[in-house]
This record gives C-alpha cells, sequence and structure tokens, in this order.
C-alpha cells in the first residue's frame, strides 16, 4: 500500500461529538513489539486527550508551560482538548491541564507533512518531579546519524482491535538516512524537508495510531515528533516519519518568547 494512504477515523467525533473533519493517518502498524515504560522513566510524555477522556494523540513537555505535538493534531480550539502529565496510564492521570493557546506553524502541508509541527500552552503549568519534566531541546547543528537506535513512546493501538494501550509502552528503531528514506517513498513524492526517517523494514515494530504527535528521543534529547506517516500492518513497509526538532529551534523559541511576553 502507499505511504501516504490515509485511513478515515472518527477523530473529529470523538473531539467535538460531530462529524469527522480529520483523518488519522493510518494503515494499522501499532506499537507491537515494543515494552512497557517504567515509572519516571519518560517523564516528558504527555496524553492529548479529548475533554470526555479519549486518548487522541502524544505530545512532549519542553517547558513549564509548553508542548510540543503534530500540527495534525492540533485542528480544532484549545479547549477541545485536555493534557495528562505524570502517568504511566492515560486512564488515570497525575495532573490534568488545560489547552489555553496552539500554535501550529503557518507553513504546515497536511497534504505532505512539511511542517508538522504545533506548540501548546497549557494551565496550569506543570509541576517538574520524579514523574513530570521537560525534555532537552536539541541545538540547531545536531544530526541524527543512520543506524542510531533511538527511542519512541506512546499509548497507541497495540492490535488492530485494541483502540489503544492501557499504558505506555516504548521502542527502538534505527535512524534511516534520509536518501534511503526518500527512495523508500519516492512512489508518494518522497519525504518532507525536515524529516527524518527511523524503523526496521520487514519488521511489525514502529508506531501508528494515536501515537501521532509523540516523541522520538535520545538520552533525553528530543528528535523528532511523530507525523503518523510510515504505517503498515502486519509488516512494515515503510520507515516511520518524525518531524525533525532541530530545524525548528528558532521557531519553537519565538512562539514560546512570544506567547509568555505578550
Amino acid at each position: 500500500m502507499l505511504p501516504k494512504v490515509l485511513l478515515v477515523l472518527t477523530f473529529a467525533s470523538l473531539v467535538l461529538g460531530g462529524p469527522s473533519r480529520l483523518q488519522l493517518r493510518a494503515g494499522e502498524r501499532l506499537i507491537i513489539g515494543g515494552i512497557e515504560a517504567t515509572v519516571g522513566e519518560i517523564p516528558w510524555q504527555v496524553s492529548i486527550q479529548s475533554t470526555s477522556g479519549i486518548h487522541l494523540c502524544g505530545g512532549t513537555i519542553i517547558s513549564n508551560d509548553f508542548i510540543v505535538t503534530s500540527a495534525y493534531c492540533s485542528a480544532f480550539e484549545p479547549s477541545s482538548y485536555k493534557v495528562i502529565s505524570g502517568t504511566l496510564e492515560a486512564a488515570h492521570p497525575g495532573s490534568t491541564h488545560d489547552v489555553t493557546e496552539i500554535f501550529s506553524h503557518a507553513d504546515y502541508n497536511e497534504t505532505t507533512s512539511e511542517n508538522d509541527i504545533s506548540i501548546w500552552r497549557v494551565n496550569p503549568p506543570f509541576t517538574f518531579d520524579a514523574n513530570t519534566n521537560a525534555i532537552k531541546l536539541p541545538t540547531q547543528s545536531v544530526e541524527s546519524i543512520p543506524g542510531t537506535l533511538m527511542t519512541i513512546s506512546g499509548w497507541g493501538y497495540t492490535s488492530a482491535t485494541t483502540p489503544y494501550s492501557d499504558v505506555l509502552l516504548k521502542v527502538e528503531e534505527p535512524i534511516v538516512s534520509k536518501s534511503d528514506c526518500n527512495t523508500v517513498y519516492s512512489s508518494s513524492g518522497g519525504i518532507a524537508l525536515n524529516v527524518i526517517c527511523a524503523g526496521f523494514p520487514g519488521s511489525n515494530v514502529g508506531a501508528c495510531i494515536r501515537d501521532t504527535g509523540g516523541p522520538l528521543f535520545l538520552n533525553g534529547e528530543l528528535r523528532g515528533i511523530f507525523n503518523g506517516l510510515g504505517c503498515d500492518f502486519p509488516v512494515a513497509t515503510y520507515p516511520d516519519q518524525f518531524t525533525e526538532v532541530s530545524a525548528y529551534r528558532d521557531w519553537i523559541n519565538q512562539i514560546t518568547n512570544w506567547s509568555l511576553n505578550k
């Protein structure tokens, strides 16, 4: 199947109770082959939920006031969402936060996934402890070297019939070179600018439905934001795609500083 085929899901009805206006990218590949995260191991991971408590997407804490996620997960008004932090179980939150502002990249292209990044401001701010903390952001010059194992995490589907995982799961995937990833995706136009890829083609290890927006990280540093592309089932034909965070350091600083100082 083509890697950018979209499976229409009822994401919008889960958020707003109305007809679907948003399609979640999915072929049905999930965090399979992953293991449960331990308490305090991934303190920057958050669950983005509807106001009724349904897990929708992942996100990553970058400061006391802000998370970063996918623009794909950010189609609605801030009041349509809540953010859950400090827990391994999305259904049993450690802390619940309202969303007060959403700043999606102005040049986000849903079709190509270019600039698929969004900053959310929350209230109350996060209180940092052993289970809740910010991830380190990469410098603009950092490179994700092909073959390097990095970790992805999320509460996404664990089978084609399971809505989402009860507990936070993680799995390691190797970085795939941009040239190789571009070749794999050539039939659908290649990968977007500022995208990195990771995965084990030919395996059933990876991320997909409701893992979108979650982190790809190495040694406590955020390298990528899962954009939902690369899903396939039962065998992973395509690498997972992630927005390359290092390319957006200036943009992140501009947005967060403006929001705090306006």
